[in-house]
């Protein structure tokens, strides 16, 4: 395992996922977050991984969520753009791994959001 702590999570994306929280009042399960190059690439990681090594700093985390709260999720990075660059979303199987993921990837337009799904 890594021994990356939440020291490798970037600052501006922090502020932002804690202010998130705070206003929709419910709890954030981080299920994925920083990982060093071997755990990546151990639980299939790609190159163009939102984490950037040289610095350690980590760009998108994933948040298990399901039902309303994921849609709530989804409202607030719409109406709060600016930070938020990409929204991946898992809405199928257990609810347990459902999750939303959230990332503010400095190489993407900080215009736009860009959104996709996990089969």
């Amino acid at each position: 395992m890594c021994n990356i702590s939440s020291k490798a999570m970037d600052d501006e994306l922090m502020e932002w996922v804690v202010t998130m929280r705070k206003k929709l009042d419910f709890p954030f399960p981080v299920t994925s977050g920083a990982r060093c190059p071997p755990h990546d690439l151990r639980v299939g990681g790609r190159s163009n991984h939102t984490i950037n090594f040289d610095s350690l700093k980590c760009h998108a985390l994933d948040i298990q969520v399901s039902n309303e709260r994921m849609y709530k999720i989804i409202d607030y990075v719409y109406g709060n753009k600016g930070v938020i660059r990409g929204l991946g979303i898992k809405a199928r199987g257990p609810h347990a791994q459902r999750f939303i993921h959230i990332d503010n990837n400095p190489k993407r337009d900080d215009q736009l959001i860009i959104v996709w799904s996990y089969n």
